[in-house]
């Protein structure tokens, strides 16, 4: 995968927000390959922004719709999915 492009998720929704985690290219950290998703104090609702590519600001709204418990059959947990895209 070509990861040429700086991107950010701010998880207070804010742009620019220090509550954000950075992609390895970015100068500061924290970055998004150090983040354990089960360790970030998630809350159904929350919305977070995704801006990805800092020159043409491709700006992106998610929201946590719900947690759903799911593992496989040796008990490890399967990989967070993208449930609806527009």
């Amino acid at each position: 995968m070509n990861n040429d492009h700086l991107y950010s998720f701010f998880m207070d929704g804010k742009l620019y927000s220090n509550n954000r985690y950075n992609s390895d290219i970015c100068e500061e950290p924290p970055f998004v390959e150090d983040a354990i998703i089960g360790e970030l104090g998630l809350q159904v609702g929350q919305r977070i922004l995704y801006l990805f590519d800092f020159g043409d600001m491709w700006k992106f709204d998610v929201q946590l719709i719900d947690f759903i418990e799911n593992y496989n059959d040796n008990n490890i947990p399967i990989k967070p999915q993208i449930i609806k895209s527009k």
